[in-house]
């Protein structure tokens, strides 16, 4: 569970319980970034993102930079 925590945290979707939320009853911005979170799960060598910003609020916007980098 390790990993699922990290991923999580790294997007911002484990504060306030939210990772406890079922997936389908997040909003569409904590829907991109629990997908965003997903992509790096395994720590792929490559991530290919397709306007990974679309539906993301200013401060995740800023986070994912530190993320993609």
């Amino acid at each position: 569970m390790g990993a699922v925590k990290d991923g999580l945290q790294s997007v911002n979707l484990f504060n306030n319980k939210v990772g406890q939320k079922q997936a389908g009853k997040y909003s569409g911005g904590m829907k991109r970034r629990l997908s965003v979170a997903i992509s790096f799960m395994g720590q792929p060598k490559v991530v290919y993102l397709d306007e990974p910003s679309t539906g993301l609020d200013p401060a995740s916007r800023c986070g994912r930079v530190s993320v993609q980098c």
